[in-house]
């Protein structure tokens, strides 16, 4: 084999290697045949029309007809697959669309969400009303799959009958397809608009459901043409029909999305909450409350959601919802009081979200005591039906939330100073749920809406709200300033949170504040501007102004940075918690009492934590207990103790000298006993590992360049490396992989010592470095960016690089491979070379910009099942090309070459 065909061959390898990946290919979700699409991206591709109707067949690229009212009835269907990118999950990315900005139809990713978002019959500004719009001219509905993954490969289609039925369905490559189907209202018409297909790139003439206006972003996102991008994921294949394959919606019974009933002490009432649905098609439904005791009717509703006031007197409710079709029947029962609902009341809530609705229930009731309730609407799963120590709770798995009606404006709760305002949630986060989770916002109307009371996912509780100045009218809206607390909340307990946003006395600096409570206790104020990590925010802050809905379990737009764990209460207040009265003295606060009132229905234990759950030898480990108010002493097992607590929390500290299973037992009243167990693996360190000790010489300074390679021992931990000939310290990196350049005189003898916790260990190097030759001295002549001697010790885990350079590239042989054999000096080797190990070596180069066409391997090939066993002395990579000398001009050992078109990488001799 000559030079050329061998890296030829190496270069054909790696196409044949990316040619095999996963690429996702178009499952056709839809039962409709191909052959009767009229656009195939396999025959078309994938195309933009750009604007260009039927009539200009030059930039029609997509090639389908006109259509217009004799087709509209038919329908519509678009199936496409293709692999977003993490780019493609946030904002508006086009999908496939057809139709412009006043009439059309397209399917897009919305933060990541497959949605259909459609017009007919429309203008440039009209906009759907949410993301949950079913009411035409104007439409936008989204799939339940949720926001996709990034590189994964999905197919999704969207297919509307023009009478009443649109059905999503979203499928991961190789799963199950996701079908929903939404009920259409309102009266069909031009869904196909100017005529023009575009897949992936996204133009304003094209926009097929998105708005446009004369002026840039207008609308803002999701709606507006603007905000939208084209996709910058691959897509393989997309179809669009003018025909639907659809399941008709049919008349069906009402469906009973909630009924609950709450209590209202002061007014001596009793407050209904429903929310009733037709059914699958609009289907005249008629509804009467009962008192399910007695079957006397109390209240007969005249809407399908609403809430009225009754007497007290009745604890059991039924609800019943009646139309042509069938009846459906909803119980609920009146609310229980107890402790802490008397202190929450105490306090006048403006919304009291108790979380008590049944299971499956579509409605979260407002349980505060208002003139109207601020019931909240569901999107996502339900999450209702969950049990906490209080009683009801919801249940978030990251996916869910629920908008509510303007509860307050937080920039205008009161008058006079410090009118600000509070919120109080009873939580429990959910373990290994990466980024941002909202528990309240607010969106945008009349001004700017912020995420009001969050938690990361490493627990850091936070608040957007306040900025240094507020949004002009039509000016971009101010960037956010994140604050954080200074505790962090534990993942899988119960916790009582609190956040407190005081605005301060206007115009007085230094009063505007956000306080936080962990468990009644303050754990963080902003007075000082600045976050736990490190960075800033302006201390005197402005609340902003928004009269938009309140959204619990997300964050303002509904589509990301969902709460995914549990909550038991959760109440938005009028004013501050721990400053009832506005002077600026936290000494009336309520703060305590509230999580007192809570704290006395805990029972068990609350949490087992562990300050790590892997200890090395000799280190210690750090439990923390939390209890309920029921514990009365607490232990842990394997020599660990009693464990003392002072408000139901303890600390005690051990140090593990073997994996240990600690097991906590917590006594309660009345001889009742709780277990929950924590493993602890335990690594006995060892001393590090001396891989390899090498010198190679330097002709050009007279310098010797020594190399090591040490490993820390069985498990990693901090070692620290010492470089000496004799008596003289030579300074280094202190990098495990090193090396430092020394006098020929240092290099007679050198001393490398790692340390670490265990000890030291060392190795003396007094040999030489092997002598430089006339072959050697023919490579140096040519300049190499690196060159493998082989001249490494036996068993060295260390392969140097012999070039004169500022870094060598130095490589390591694969796990247990030994890549130096013993052979004479006038012998050639004759070794087993392992293709890893050469790739490995050579994948570490950094070859000049100036070389052109020199490339490493690793950008070729990285195969791992591949040998070859070759007969070498030397490897040496040159710098250029044309300095590789021909295999006939020197006697030396045998050459690789190549004799195809591609450029020489490396010669092996």
């Amino acid at each position: 084999m000559n030079q050329s065909s061998f890296y030829r061959a190496i270069a054909l390898g790696g196409i044949g290697l990316l040619s095999t990946a996963a690429i996702s290919r178009a499952t056709i979700l839809v039962d409709l045949n191909p052959a009767s699409a009229l656009y195939d991206s396999d025959i078309r591709g994938v195309v933009n029309d750009g604007g260009s109707g039927p009539g200009d067949p030059a930039g029609h690229l997509s090639g389908i007809p006109a259509l217009d009212t004799a087709e509209h009835p038919l329908g519509f269907t678009f199936n496409i697959a293709f692999i977003p990118t993490a780019a493609d999950l946030t904002g508006t990315r086009l999908l496939i669309e057809i139709g412009g900005t006043s009439n059309g139809s397209g399917l897009y990713l919305v933060d990541g969400v497959p949605t259909l978002i459609g017009k007919q019959g429309a203008t440039d500004a009209a906009l759907p009303t949410s993301l949950n719009d079913t009411t035409l001219n104007t439409i936008a509905v989204q799939s339940s799959i949720g926001k996709l993954s990034a590189g994964v490969g999905y197919s999704v289609s969207a297919s509307w009958n023009h009478a009443g039925t649109l059905e999503l369905r979203a499928a991961e490559d190789g799963g199950l397809a996701r079908l929903d189907s939404f009920a259409i209202s309102g009266t069909p018409g031009n869904w196909s608009g100017n005529d023009t297909l575009s897949v992936k790139t996204l133009g304003k003439a094209n926009a097929g459901g998105l708005s446009g206006n004369n002026a840039n972003n207008v609308f803002g996102h999701p709606f507006d043409v603007d905000n939208a991008s084209s996709l910058a994921g691959s897509v393989s294949r997309a179809l669009f029909w003018n025909a639907h394959a659809v399941t008709p919606l049919t008349l069906t019974p009402p469906v009973v999305r909630g009924f609950s009933a709450t209590l209202l002490p002061a007014g001596n009432k009793v407050r209904l909450h429903w929310n009733v649905s037709e059914g699958g098609l609009a289907n005249p439904t008629t509804l009467s409350i009962k008192d399910t005791a007695t079957d006397a009717v109390v209240f007969t509703p005249s809407s399908l959601t609403g809430f009225t006031d009754l007497p007290v007197g009745t604890n059991g409710f039924t609800l019943t919802a009646t139309n042509a079709t069938g009846a459906v029947s909803g119980v609920s029962s009146l609310e229980a009081e107890n402790s802490f609902s008397t202190v929450v009341r105490a306090d006048s809530p403006a919304a009291w979200f108790r979380f008590n609705d049944a299971a499956g229930s579509s409605l979260l009731a407002d349980s505060a005591e208002n003139a109207a309730p601020h019931d909240g609407a569901l999107l996502g799963s339900a999450v209702g039906g969950g049990s906490s120590f209080i009683d009801g709770a919801g249940a978030f798995e990251g996916g869910s939330s629920h908008r509510t009606s303007l509860i307050f404006n937080p920039a205008s709760v009161g008058t006079g100073p410090r009118a600000g305002f509070s919120v109080e949630a009873v939580v429990r986060r959910r373990a290994s749920s990466a980024g941002n989770h909202v528990l309240v916002s607010q969106t945008d109307q009349d001004g700017v809406g912020r995420v009001v009371l969050g938690v990361n996912e490493a627990g850091t509780i936070y608040s957007n709200v306040g900025v240094t100045a507020l949004t002009a009218e039509g000016a971009p809206s101010v960037g956010v300033e994140r604050k954080e607390a200074d505790e962090k909340l534990e993942t899988d307990r119960w916790a009582h949170l609190v956040i407190v946003v005081d605005p301060g006395v206007p115009g007085t600096p230094g009063t505007a504040e956000i306080r936080w409570y962990l468990d009644g206790k303050k754990i963080g104020t902003t007075l000082d501007g600045v976050n736990p990590d490190g960075t800033t925010f302006t201390k005197d802050f402005l609340v902003e102004p928004s009269n938009g809905n309140w959204i619990i379990g997300a964050a303002k737009t509904q589509l990301s940075e969902f709460w995914k764990g549990d909550i038991d209460d959760l109440a938005i207040y009028p004013d501050l918690l721990d400053d009832p009265d506005r002077n600026g003295d936290t000494a009336d606060s309520t703060v305590a009492a509230h999580h007192a009132a809570w704290y006395a229905r805990t029972s068990g234990i609350l949490s087992f934590k562990a300050s790590a759950t892997t200890v090395s030898t000799g280190g210690t480990v750090e439990f923390t207990v939390r209890t309920g108010a029921d514990v009365t002493a607490v232990s842990i097992d394997n020599g660990v103790g009693t464990v003392p607590l002072i408000d139901g929390v303890g600390t005690i500290t051990a140090s593990p000298t073997a994996t240990t299973t600690y097991r906590l037992t917590a006594n309660g009243a009345g001889g009742v006993t709780t277990t929950r167990d924590i493993v602890v693996n335990y690594q006995q360190l060892t001393l590090p590992v001396i891989l390899g000790l090498e010198k190679t010489t330097l002709p050009g300074s007279g310098q010797v360049r020594v190399h090591w390679r040490v490993s820390p021992g069985a498990f990693s931990t901090p070692v620290t490396i010492g470089l000496a000939s004799g008596a003289t310290v030579i300074p280094n990196s202190g990098a495990l992989v090193g090396f430092a350049d020394v006098t020929a005189a240092q290099a007679e003898s050198i001393t490398l010592t790692a340390t670490n916790s265990i000890g030291p260990v060392s190795q003396v190097d007094n040999s030489a470095p092997a002598p430089d030759t006339a072959f050697s001295a023919e490579v140096r002549a040519d300049n190499p960016v690196a060159w493998f001697r082989f001249n490494e010790k036996t068993g060295s885990q260390l392969i140097v690089d012999s070039a004169e350079n500022v870094k060598p590239h130095n490589g390591t042989p694969p796990p247990k491979t030994d890549l130096i054999v013993p052979v004479s000096s006038t012998e050639m080797m004759s070794l087993p070379v392992p293709f890893w190990s050469i790739w490995e070596t050579i994948a570490r180069l950094a070859v000049p910009a100036a070389s052109g066409s020199l490339r490493t391997m690793a950008s070729m090939v990285k195969p791992s099942s591949i040998s070859l066993r070759l007969t070498m002395r030397s490897v040496m990579i040159p710098r250029a090309p044309s300095k590789l000398p021909a295999p006939s001009t020197k006697p030396v050992a045998p050459v690789l070459t190549e004799a195809l078109s591609g450029v020489p990488l490396c010669g092996f001799t």
